[in-house]
């Protein structure tokens, strides 16, 4: 459904996700379109209980691994009309949401590709918010690095640099002080900013470069590699998010160290921490 989407302002979608919405977690009903048959959408289960708190704006998803409508980014009005649909084929989309970039509204998302064991990667995609170019062709640009993209973040900063979690090298590592053997093998996950303009890393960050592995509270031999082979091996740190400070640098959280970090935009150390002890009883 080819549209020309303009965005005013920035869409606050967690105003609409609210008190005063009830988004429904699943989709149970889905819809197909006689003049757009290869589309088959989820209808959203949404309740407005106060229409005149409700904020103007869309709301965007990503849903995959679907079985009876298409994965990709769908972009939905405030009462669950569908507005957009991108078709991705067999792959799938992360973190789809409006943008700007050098002084354009865009469609920012992650294409990612299905990888082996606790890998997916893909091309950082950003749309043109007129979706179509005058000949009827996708207006898109597309970011391919070095690293593999990781589906937890893709953020904008700086009105042209984005933000992305990474997937990083297997390589060998001494695991003797987790319990694990002194030829192991560990990979990690970090992130890098990129100009969207020149395709060009302008940071990138190593978590093993500046945090041991004894901090990770994630065993050895679980769900995350047991380190003995290159295809088990460990995810010690798993970053989950990255955002920019006005000052340059950058706040960062991990799963296995159960930490959330502030990293120095000049060298890349550690500036400050703060641990979270949470604990869930079922």
């Amino acid at each position: 459904m080819g549209i020309s989407i303009r965005i005013h302002i920035h869409l606050i979608l967690w105003t609409i996700w609210s008190s005063w919405v009830a988004l429904g977690a699943t989709a149970s009903k889905f819809e197909c379109f006689q003049s757009r048959p290869d589309i088959c959408a989820p209808i959203l289960n949404i309740t407005l209980y106060e229409h005149n708190h409700v904020t103007p704006g869309y709301l965007f998803i990503t849903p995959y691994d679907m079985t009876t409508c298409n994965d990709g980014p769908y972009v939905y009005n405030h009462i669950g009309e569908l507005v957009w649909y991108g078709a991705v084929g067999k792959e799938f989309v992360h973190n789809l949401y409006p943008c700007h970039i050098a002084g354009k509204d865009k469609l920012c998302m992650l294409k990612m590709r299905h990888g082996e064991g606790i890998t997916s990667s893909g091309p950082v995609i950003l749309f043109d918010l007129g979706l179509y170019t005058p000949d009827g062709e996708r207006d898109f640009t597309e970011i391919n690095v070095g690293m593999e993209p990781d589906m937890h973040e893709l953020r904008i900063v700086n009105n042209g640099t984005a933000i992305i979690t990474t997937w990083l090298a297997t390589r060998s590592w001494d695991l003797t002080s987790v319990g694990g053997p002194p030829n192991g093998y560990l990979r990690t996950a970090g992130f890098q900013e990129i100009d969207v303009q020149t395709q060009t890393v302008t940071f990138m960050w190593d978590p093993v470069d500046h945090i041991e592995i004894e901090a990770s509270q994630m065993e050895l031999g679980r769900k995350w590699g047991d380190g003995i082979r290159p295809e088990t091996d460990w995810d010690y740190f798993h970053i989950n998010s990255v955002d920019k400070t006005r000052n340059g640098d950058y706040l960062i959280s991990s799963r296995h160290t159960s930490t959330i970090y502030m990293i120095s935009g000049q060298n890349g150390t550690v500036v400050e921490t703060r641990r979270i002890q949470i604990r869930f009883h079922i």
